[in-house]
């Protein structure tokens, strides 16, 4: 029953290739000065297979987001309350694939552009990613004050720390860092 339960939990990973494959699309972005354009291809053939214009005036709110090492990811929020993102391969597959930090860059330097053309009433806000804000930091607390309760409780009953302690350490550490990360990228796009 442990063989089978493993090999249900490797088993996504085995498919993780194709299945990215499957939903991952080439993009051309065009920056204009008051809109930007992202056109989507198919890879497999290059046709294209979906293009959207957003206009600036339309964009309430953005954010870039930084959820692993492979993807960088910029999330509109239209002022018709629609939420769309995009996300970018960090990592450069073929040679005409612009660099994802030179893309993120343009797309910020737009918003600021016209930002300082607006009255503050029209701007398009940046909105920092989950772990960059109090409620982010309220939660990093609490998982913190959550481990150290169960830590000292089993020293206090005299039990052996499992490993399992040991890995929630690090995840709260990884956390601490992705905060760090995230709030140090929300200072310099400020």
């Amino acid at each position: 029953m442990i063989i089978i339960s493993f090999a249900f939990l490797l088993l996504p990973f085995l498919f993780l290739k194709s299945m990215m494959k499957y939903f991952t699309r080439k993009a051309t972005v065009s920056i204009n000065g008051n809109s930007f354009s992202i056109i989507t291809h198919k890879i497999a053939n290059d046709e294209d297979y979906k293009s959207e214009t957003y206009y600036l005036d339309n964009i309430s709110s953005y954010g870039i987001q930084f959820p692993n090492d492979r993807f960088a990811s910029i999330i509109l929020n239209l002022k018709n309350s629609k939420k769309i993102e995009y996300s970018f391969i960090q990592k450069r597959l073929e040679e005409s694939q612009d660099d994802t930090g030179l893309v993120i860059d343009s797309f910020h330097q737009l918003i600021k552009d016209y930002n300082n053309k607006q009255p503050e009433v029209g701007n398009i806000h940046f909105v920092p990613s989950f772990f960059a804000t109090k409620k982010g930091l309220f939660s990093i607390i609490i998982l913190v004050i959550l481990l150290f309760i169960t830590i000292s409780l089993t020293i206090y009953l005299h039990k052996n720390i499992p490993a399992t302690f040991l890995l929630s350490i690090a995840l709260v550490g990884g956390i601490l860092m992705k905060r760090r990360n995230d709030l140090l990228f929300y200072k310099k796009m400020k």
